[in-house]
């Protein structure tokens, strides 16, 4: 019986990392710290359920979408009952909107560099044709 508890409890705790991941890996190490300190019941809980869910032969798969969203809503509710400075997001934000709008400018800047060349390509044709 012991090694069935020991057993859940381990695939409760890879459960929540794994559903939690997409958050967690996009924040600091004090929100992570913050949220493994005050809440880890609630999420080893969460794993524990998700776990069992997941067992179910068939439908335990077809869930994993919902457990995905119940693991946005627990997380939700966790961030929503702490302090704010524990998961302030917004300089991390800050950053993937920077990260993207300069990935949109040198996506810009390769498509007129491929224009330009197209164009120079097709006055040498028009040239040559001449």
């Amino acid at each position: 019986a012991a090694a069935y508890v020991l057993q859940l409890a381990l695939t409760a705790r890879s459960m929540s990392r794994e559903l939690l991941y997409p958050l967690l890996g996009r924040c600091g190490e004090g929100p992570r710290h913050a949220l493994s300190s005050r809440h880890h019941a609630r999420i080893i809980g969460f794993g524990a359920a998700a776990a069992v869910v997941l067992s179910v032969p068939v439908m335990g798969p077809l869930l994993w979408f919902d457990l995905v969203w119940a693991a946005g809503r627990v997380l939700s509710t966790v961030v929503l009952e702490t302090e704010q400075e524990a998961f302030d997001l917004g300089p991390h934000v800050m950053k993937f909107r920077e990260e993207q709008e300069r990935l949109k400018q040198e996506a810009d800047e390769r498509a007129r560099s491929r224009e330009a060349e197209a164009r120079r390509r097709q006055q040498e044709r028009e040239a040559k044709a001449e």
